[in-house]
């Protein structure tokens, strides 16, 4: 909501929105069959493609199947600090390239510390 409202979209489009999570990265409990899987997605990608359903079916009984754990432990402070850092001076470069202030929520602990 707050992107849309920065850069001037109507933020009640998102209202009644339904977000899901796509392109989620997952663990197979057998190795072997998840490097097989894996090399029957990147085979078969450009017909799936074209069958999104197809493709989001086959996911969803593989995942059935094989799905040990889904997504990533939450980041370290340490890691959060090191993207901070590195993407810092693009923030600033920004700031002063559209003359006004970023959302806070973009990166709370810089906020205040991003100076024009």
């Amino acid at each position: 909501l707050e992107l849309s409202e920065f850069i001037g979209i109507d933020s009640r489009f998102w209202n009644d929105f339904r977000f899901r999570a796509s392109n989620t990265t997952f663990a197979g409990r057998t190795e072997w069959l998840h490097r097989l899987a894996l090399h029957a997605n990147s085979a078969f990608e450009p017909v799936l493609r074209r069958a999104p359903v197809v493709k989001h079916s086959l996911l969803s009984v593989y995942k059935a199947v094989n799905q040990s754990e889904e997504g990533r432990s939450p980041m370290s402070p340490q890691v959060r600090d090191d993207l901070e850092a590195y993407y810092r001076p693009s923030l600033v470069a920004l700031q002063r390239r559209l003359a006004r202030d970023l959302p806070r929520s973009w990166l709370p602990r810089l906020a205040g510390r991003i100076a024009a």
